[in-house]
């Protein structure tokens, strides 16, 4: 309740809140306090105070301060400035005028929909985002005033907030300001934002999907909990998934690498010349064919594993090549971008196949080690991703990196990003044993220990290692039957 007018507000984090201007205009005017209204995680109602930090009258937002900081809330929904796309489905949650609590059995309302239109930022509307909700139907019986100021919420991340409620023709019922178009503000405000990728460009966010629906069909994951030693380390165990006979899709797997190692070896501005150039049909298989001689004499595998693990479950793609000028032998190696809190987000590491889960976790060790040189190394960017990119505080930051005499590491959060494949003997005697229906259930509870014990194997090593805790790592982890049987089976699709 806000000065006499409801409407709703979300935490962005402990100490901050945003809602739509609109809804605190009493406040401004009359200096009036704002009280927040929630629900903790035990159900109990709470409330607090808040002040108005900051107000954009054109953008109809505002961002609060609370008078004491949410203590009940551990993890924060991210902000995120991507483009928000036509047709993408959104959800938000908000208190509309009138609601029937009891009715309706919720403190809340939950709407979802799909967005239906975007505005040109050129146009003097307050709000660029249309959105629609089969949800909201004729005989709705609340008013949706109460919901000025809601997150706009599109694939798990905040991207905008609701701010108006209008009747509409086009069954587009409620708008919303984006962050994309709030962006300066927040950054003005020290508010930290995430971003990638997002785009009409096919090639970038076509791939983008299709890593994430592989990344489901193939591979199941472990929900483990971190262990608490001062370490900044998220370890995500992961295994094939089996088919409804009880069979591994690790076939299905190595076909599936095999038809996307051109994806991987090439970059977009020359996967996008396939279409005006014919030639660079050759040019690109010669170029494969090279990839996989490397692929066996080098055993970089678990690079292309730790590629589509990043697209398809972080979703940040490859953008720079690395040249790595600590050694004489010029080694590249990707490096995937993103943006978090403001800055661009680098992942940077490597994967390794091992038939010695030990073994292959101290192969990786030396990759932590090499990191510490990257600000020596030289960079070079995908340009049709470039090119691609919208102005915004993304494409600012990479500017800024791209120019050398304008790059500041400060702007820079790096994140290791770490695949490890090794024999597993539990995934050996389960296969084994010849289990048909149930093996994916058995399995699943099998390697949750064998996870356990893995991961406790990585913090150990990682904690002998000086100044290990100064990195944030992600380390995927993925047990096989087999690995030479499976770095066989790739080649073979391969060739």
């Amino acid at each position: 309740m806000c000065g006499g007018i409801q409407g709703t507000a979300f935490f962005i984090d402990e100490s901050f809140a945003v809602t739509a201007k609109h809804c605190v205009n009493n406040n401004i005017d009359k200096n009036a306090d704002i009280l927040l209204c929630f629900v903790d995680n035990s159900k109990k109602e709470s409330s607090c105070r808040a002040e108005i930090v900051d107000y954009d009258e054109e953008l109809d937002i505002a961002l609060l301060r609370l008078s004491e900081p949410v203590s009940h809330v551990k993890e924060w929904v991210q902000l995120c400035s991507d483009k928000v796309i036509q047709d993408q489905n959104w959800e938000t949650v908000g208190y509309p005028e009138n609601w029937n609590e009891i009715e309706e059995g919720t403190k809340h309302c939950y709407i979802k929909g799909s967005v239906h239109y975007i505005d040109d930022f050129e146009k003097k509307t307050v709000y660029d985002v249309h959105l629609s909700s089969n949800l909201i139907k004729e005989d709705w019986p609340y008013t949706l005033g109460g919901l000025s100021g809601s997150p706009l919420i599109i694939d798990g991340k905040i991207q905008g907030i609701i701010v108006r409620e209008e009747n509409s023709v086009i069954k587009s019922q409620l708008k919303a300001v984006s962050f994309k178009k709030c962006e300066a503000f927040l950054i003005k405000n020290q508010r930290g934002i995430s971003g990638s990728f997002t785009s009409n460009n096919t090639l970038v966010t076509g791939r983008l999907e299709i890593q994430m629906q592989s990344c489901n069909e193939f591979f199941q994951k472990i929900d483990s909990v971190a262990a608490d030693n001062g370490l900044r380390v998220v370890i995500d165990p992961y295994y094939l998934k089996y088919d409804k006979t009880g069979k591994s899709k690790i076939k299905d797997l190595a076909e599936y690498l095999a038809n996307s190692l051109n994806q991987y070896v090439c970059n977009l501005s020359e996967l996008k010349e396939l279409s005006t150039k014919p030639m660079k049909v050759n040019e690109i298989y010669r170029k494969t064919k090279i990839a996989i001689h490397e692929i066996h004499r080098q055993g970089k595998l678990g690079s292309i594993l730790l590629w589509m693990l990043l697209e398809g479950v972080v979703g940040v793609p490859k953008f720079f090549k690395r040249f790595g000028m600590a050694n004489t032998d010029m080694n590249f190696s990707e490096v995937h971008l993103g943006m978090k809190e403001s800055k661009l987000l680098f992942y940077l590491g490597e994967g390794k196949l091992s038939s010695d889960f030990n073994k292959s976790v101290m192969n990786l060790m030396e990759i932590l080690s090499e990191c510490a040189d990257i600000q020596k190394d030289i960079y070079i960017s995908d340009e049709n991703m470039y090119n691609d990119l919208s102005q915004g505080h993304f494409k600012f930051l990479i500017d800024k990196f791209i120019n050398h005499k304008t790059r500041d590491w400060d702007d820079i959060i790096l994140e290791i990003a770490v695949f490890t494949g090794y024999d597993s003997m539990q995934l050996k005697r389960v296969e084994s044993a010849n289990y048909s229906n149930n093996i994916e259930e058995i399995f699943k509870q099998v390697y949750s220990i064998e996870s356990e014990h893995n991961s406790s194997s990585i913090y150990d090593k990682l904690l002998s290692v000086g100044n290990i805790n100064q990195m944030t790592i992600k380390w995927f982890i993925l047990p096989f039957n087999n690995v030479s049987e499976f770095e066989e089976m790739v080649l073979k699709e391969f060739e």
